[in-house]
């Protein structure tokens, strides 16, 4: 690895049309990478994927969806259909104080498990208060979140349970 090429970014990049199974965690996007400096993660789009079996308990890791670090830019969640047995986002970077933001997030018509903390802001939290701190301008609409609590989420969005998710397939 090389510490002298800090205009190293990823950018414009679509994840579509793929099915994903038996795996400890589906995602991990780093928006700036701190050991070998790099330009900000821009334009990333996961769309229209099928992603099943994402547990922790079979595959090791920690059953998470989408863990976001780091102020990535421009991350566009759409139209998924998720069976993981962690936190739908795990999103971490700064501190409660200064959060750093995730500018251009859009998490939009997903079908997923809320699971124990659903969207999940690290030192901030659930829902809500995670959404304001790292996504304030974000889009975060028409998804079904499986086993959620409506009054932690934007509205928009619906909280069917899991078995009746899982009645469904």
């Amino acid at each position: 690895h090389s510490t002298s090429a800090p205009w190293t970014t990823i950018e414009h990049v679509r994840f579509e049309n793929n099915v994903i199974r038996h795996t400890g965690s589906a995602i991990n996007i780093l928006g700036y990478d701190d050991t070998y400096p790099s330009k900000q993660l821009r334009d990333l789009v996961i769309r229209n994927n099928l992603f099943t079996d994402i547990n922790q308990a079979v595959w090791g890791g920690a059953g998470i969806f989408v863990q976001l670090g780091d102020e990535a830019a421009d991350v566009h969640v759409e139209h998924n259909t998720v069976m993981q047995s962690g936190n739908i986002i795990s999103v971490y970077g700064g501190t409660a104080a200064a959060p750093r933001k995730v500018p251009g997030f859009r998490f939009t018509s997903n079908i997923v498990r809320h699971n124990s903390y659903g969207i999940f802001g690290n030192n901030i939290g659930t829902g809500n208060p995670a959404i304001a701190a790292y996504f304030p301008a974000g889009v975060i609409v028409g998804n079904v979140m499986a086993g959620g609590t409506a009054n932690l989420y934007p509205a928009g969005n619906v909280f069917p349970t899991v078995a009746d998710l899982m009645a469904q397939f």
